[in-house]
């Protein structure tokens, strides 16, 4: 899990930083943090939420607030790019410590879970969201994603 968590606060960085030089300012640290710790709770039910709650309870709401929704975002509907969507689509981008297409992610987990048919809805809904999230931020940035993370 470590590992997990380490690549993804890189590219979550790197995002951030094509991000800041194409003129959109986040803030690089939170997001740094916020990808590392990511997963704190992994080994909890709804593990997002038991991470989340943890980092409130020792004074971190911002971190936790995107800790929160590492794992389901809002629909994505956004006139910009926040921290907490950055740090979903690395999280999405990175399969164990390694950088991988939005492609390669998914299949992975509709093979881990195939013969859970009813989680089906709930992957393609993530895949829909990390595809519309990466999309707008290559176009913020003018190129596409592959080309900084791996």
């Amino acid at each position: 899990m470590v590992r997990h968590c380490r690549a993804v606060a890189e590219v979550a960085v790197k995002i951030a930083r094509a991000l800041d030089q194409a003129g959109y300012g986040l803030n690089i640290q939170l997001i740094q943090a916020a990808a590392l710790l990511h997963d704190i709770a992994r080994d909890k039910a709804n593990h997002a939420r038991a991470g989340a709650a943890y980092l409130r309870e020792k004074g971190y709401p911002q971190v936790a607030g995107i800790v929160e929704t590492h794992m389901d975002m809002p629909d994505p509907v956004m006139d910009n790019v926040t921290e907490a969507a950055v740090v979903f689509l690395a999280d999405k981008l990175v399969q164990e410590d390694r950088p991988v297409s939005l492609e390669q992610r998914f299949q992975h987990i509709r093979n881990k879970y195939i013969t859970n048919p009813d989680i089906a809805p709930c992957i393609e809904k993530r895949l829909y969201r990390a595809r519309a999230i990466k999309s707008e931020v290559e176009k913020m940035i003018s190129f596409p994603l592959e080309r900084i993370i791996f």
